[in-house]
């Protein structure tokens, strides 16, 4: 009798092992996180159906993997750079034509607008040789202006001395911080490098058209560059 039951609780056993792992239940569904960057475009692909992909990889690597699943909390834009922290979570039994996998966003660890377009506005970037302020040609005079959107920033030449700013964007729109600059004095120059400079006070919005930019105060145009080549 003792060797039937004995016999029985192996049966027993062995069949709620196979019914288990039949199951997926010894599945390992512990999340993971992941660190990916993503591009700052998407690509037309296939999954179920057609639609678009993200372009993501892991730090560290050159190739970029198409990504035909959703990010739980991700609101991606296209223009946009990013690294991202994601948790990646084992899926149980899912179904044919779904993913095994889920990903959640935890956190976006850096965004960078790489895009010079946006909401069909042009964005402030590169560098340009000033041509005519306020009316006047100043071709011959070295002024320069270098737009570094990332980082919001202005540097340049003002005939005398090197200076920077940052400045901010909405639209067309311009508002410029205080400017700093080296100390050197030129009496030959110095006028004309102050009043250079005044249109970043004066400077209100912009245009910026087949590489030459304009800048305007609230009636005129006060400064005109062409692009760097």
């Amino acid at each position: 009798m003792k060797k039937l039951m004995k016999l029985n609780t192996a049966y027993i056993a062995l069949f709620l092992a196979i019914a288990m792992n039949s199951c997926g239940v010894s599945k390992d569904v512990t999340p993971r996180e992941v660190i990916w960057e993503v591009s700052d475009s998407t690509v037309p692909c296939e999954g179920v159906a057609p639609q678009t992909c993200l372009q993501v990889r892991e730090q560290g690597s050159e190739e970029w993997s198409l990504f035909y699943d959703t990010i739980k909390g991700f609101d991606y834009k296209e223009g946009y750079t990013y690294t991202i922290k994601v948790k990646e979570t084992n899926v149980e039994n899912p179904p044919a034509d779904a993913s095994s996998k889920a990903y959640e966003l935890i956190t976006i660890i850096e965004q960078r607008n790489v895009s010079k377009i946006v909401d069909g506005i042009t964005q402030l970037e590169g560098s340009f040789a000033v041509t005519t302020l306020n009316g006047r040609d100043v071709a011959d005079k070295s002024l320069t202006i270098n737009i570094e959107p990332v980082d919001r920033k202005i540097t340049g030449f003002s005939g005398c001395n090197n200076y920077n700013l940052t400045y901010k964007q909405k639209g067309t729109q311009l508002r410029f911080s205080q400017v700093a600059s080296t100390k050197k004095l030129c009496t030959d120059i110095g006028s004309l490098e102050k009043e250079f400079l005044i249109t970043y006070i004066q400077g209100d919005s912009f245009s910026l058209e087949e590489g030459v930019l304009k800048i305007y105060d609230l009636e005129n145009q006060i400064l005109e560059a062409k692009a760097i080549q």
